[in-house]
């Protein structure tokens, strides 16, 4: 099995969006595999650090999704705070990293049904 963390980075009305360099058609928001005995938490904070740029505390992460089936053990953590700027020449994963509508989230071809639940519990959560 495959332990994966994910982030949804909100910015105002948008998400930090990437392509991966080893599939350049996946559009999806930053996951990042777990090494070691890294958590999900800490897997996310170095992934977003070593590949993106940006900076995150594990108290700014909030548990927004969780999935699993037979391969994968997936976390998707929400955040609004960040530092750091993106720095796509650093990044050795990603050879694009934007900021899009979240509405565009709902629109992604890969893992649709899981990106469509993603958004409505984002919707859910700042609704509350």
């Amino acid at each position: 099995m495959k332990y994966i963390s994910s982030i949804l980075l909100i910015k105002g009305n948008k998400f930090l969006y990437t392509l991966n360099k080893d599939k350049n058609t996946l559009l999806n928001i930053p996951n990042f595999k777990l090494k070691n005995d890294e958590n999900f938490k800490n897997a996310c904070i170095r992934g977003l650090k070593d590949n993106v740029g940006i900076h995150i505390n594990d108290k700014d992460l909030i548990l927004l999704y969780e999935f699993f089936n037979e391969d994968y053990y997936i976390k998707v953590y929400l955040s609004f705070i960040h530092s750091g700027y993106i720095d796509i020449d650093k990044s050795i994963k990603y050879y694009s990293i934007k900021w899009l509508p979240i509405d565009f989230l709902k629109k992604t071809i890969a893992l649709k049904k899981n990106n469509i639940e993603l958004y409505n519990n984002y919707i859910e959560y700042i609704t509350i």
